[in-house]
């Protein structure tokens, strides 16, 4: 929505340059909510098998899109200033405002809609909170046409690395429900979800401190973001490390006890992922180390990278007719090897500034 310009928030020096790439990112997700109304619109109207099923609840997916590009560009502005308190207190109540308005709704016999007014009433809590304590600053629109090419970066490359993310965070489920029967597939959503849940919770929030921090720091001290780079992966290792030997070990009993005897395959995938996710961990937080030296080109060529590994991979494991537990070992080893590959990358690119 904000052709990830909302990325480029934290690393002006002075505020006021992040607040006219702010509005640009607003500017931006509200001239793409536009176009893809429009398109919803022309596609509803031609009769598109895909949109029918959605009736006239296709109209909110722009409205949504923008809500939620909005409390990314909030977050971001956020954790530029370090307000990672606000940022986790309304995230709390963000859930349960949105909670208490989906249960109320279902209370009401309005289909689905309830479900859909409670999401974006969820997604809506942030608007006026965050309206409320920005500063009112005078923003120049020769300025923010001037950023929009300055940081022209972040849409030639980031945003292209961004969509092959998503779309290798999708592949493992699209390539099973072509490989295998629901049942396998539900095993793996379960041990998916249940392993990255937690794993995504604590790397988002340590990455926007680490990026906050490099950002106040400087691409001018290399030196500095190397040792913070080296001590935060040395101490991500040692409080995943004893978790994921927990998880490969104990996994498929914990599975079984709390879920069931059903669910003890989901419980042997988690306990062959928690390696993959072991060096997920350690990277995840410190990519935004490539936005501080611009190296934009470096994200889109790993990304490149790991969509075709995933590609191959599949394709191999459903050309041989590979048991759902064997796809499941190769995609974690081979996810493994990548993770890998992006941590020496990031600490290979700090080096050569240093060096430089």
């Amino acid at each position: 929505m904000t052709l990830r310009y909302v990325v480029a928030i934290p690393l002006p020096k002075k505020d006021i340059t992040s607040i006219h790439i702010l509005w640009l990112c607003l500017y931006l997700s509200l001239g793409v909510s536009v176009v893809f109304f429009l398109i919803l619109f022309l596609l509803k109207n031609l009769g598109v098998e895909y949109i029918r099923p959605l009736g006239n609840y296709a109209y909110l997916i722009p409205i949504s899109a923008f809500l939620v590009s909005y409390l990314e560009v909030a977050t971001y502005w956020l954790s530029r200033k370090e307000s990672y308190r606000l940022i986790s207190k309304f995230s709390v109540i963000q859930s349960i405002g949105g909670g208490v308005v989906k249960l109320s709704l279902s209370l009401v016999p309005i289909s689905a809609f309830g479900l859909i007014l409670g999401q974006m009433v969820q997604q809506f809590f942030f608007l006026p909170f965050f309206f409320g304590r920005r500063k009112k600053t005078k923003v120049m629109k020769k300025n923010i046409i001037k950023l929009l090419f300055i940081f022209s970066d972040f849409a030639k490359y980031r945003l292209p690395a961004h969509l092959m993310l998503v779309l290798s965070l999708q592949m493992p489920i699209l390539a099973f429900s072509a490989m295998y029967d629901e049942d396998i597939v539900g095993q793996l959503s379960l041990a998916t979800m249940l392993l990255t849940l937690p794993v995504t919770l604590v790397s988002n929030s340590v990455g926007k401190v680490y990026y906050s921090k490099v950002s106040s720091i400087g691409s001018n001290k290399p030196d500095e973001i190397y040792e913070l780079t080296r001590r935060l992966t040395i101490n991500l290792a040692k409080l995943s490390f004893p978790c994921t030997v927990l998880v490969y070990c104990f996994s498929p009993y914990l599975f079984t006890l709390f879920l069931g005897e059903d669910w003890m395959a989901a419980g042997k995938m988690a306990s062959v992922m928690s390696v993959m996710l072991l060096f997920q961990f350690l990277s995840s937080p410190i990519l935004n180390a490539f936005n501080i030296f611009k190296k934009q080109k470096i994200v889109l060529a790993l990304n490149i990278v790991r969509v075709s590994l995933l590609v191959s991979l599949f394709a191999v494991c459903h050309r041989n007719n590979l048991t759902p537990m064997s796809t499941v070992s190769i995609f974690s080893a081979t996810s493994s090897f990548y993770y890998l590959l992006v941590l020496c990358v990031i600490f290979r690119v700090i080096k050569n500034e240093v060096n430089d």
